[in-house]
């Protein structure tokens, strides 16, 4: 009778890229982002540095490539929002639902922007997302106005939902405990600007 074999001890499961922004940012906030190395934040997630690097090129990576795929959710809400809605109707249901895509159980979206409060090191790379944000809201508003992309009012849209979207964010960094569904309450902190801004875009196209 053949002898069973024995099963082969492989090795355990590598983290996921979320358990390494979780380990990542806790570093960050506790010994801060500068003085936080690659080789930290890998022995954090209980992995090496190749496979480390095999999901995020740097640190920066870390902390603005979850920032990065909140812009694509933003663009492709926009583009799928039903074109019979007013369009800031559409423009605060977008925002609010590619916002509630980012958030998660641990509270790591906010700790990111935590460490990013905490460090000048991103401050560049951080305000390229920012301007990308303003303007992916300004082309939809552009585009359901029929005016061009850098006309004035749907860059104000844009810029002025921007900024009342980042003033909740840091408002929220101020807040000890969050009560209640945070994307419920991004939505009643966004409803005033997007009824500001109405008039600005009623002559649809």
């Amino acid at each position: 009778m053949a002898r069973a074999e024995t099963p082969k001890q492989g090795r355990p499961p590598v983290s996921s890229a979320e358990e390494v922004q979780r380990q990542a940012m806790r570093l960050f906030l506790e010994q801060g982002f500068d003085r936080t190395s690659m080789t930290d934040v890998a022995a954090a997630a209980g992995i090496g540095r190749t496979t480390l690097f095999r999901y995020f090129r740097s640190k920066g990576d870390i902390v603005l490539a979850p920032f990065d795929e909140h812009l694509r959710h933003l663009a492709r809400r926009l583009a799928t929002q039903p074109t019979d809605l007013p369009v800031m109707t559409a423009v605060h249901s977008a925002v609010v639902d590619a916002f509630a895509e980012a958030v998660d159980d641990q509270d790591v979206w906010l700790q990111r922007f935590q460490v990013l409060q905490q460090t000048g090191a991103l401050a560049a790379d951080v305000a390229v997302r920012w301007l990308t944000w303003a303007d992916t809201v300004g082309r939809y508003v552009a585009l359901r106005t029929g005016k061009e992309a850098d006309h004035p009012e749907p860059a104000a849209v844009g810029g002025a939902m921007q900024a009342a979207f980042a003033a909740t964010l840091r408002t929220w960094l101020r807040t000890p405990d969050l009560n209640g569904d945070v994307a419920l309450l991004m939505a009643e902190s966004l409803r005033p600007v997007t009824e500001a801004l109405t008039p600005l875009t009623r002559h649809e196209r």
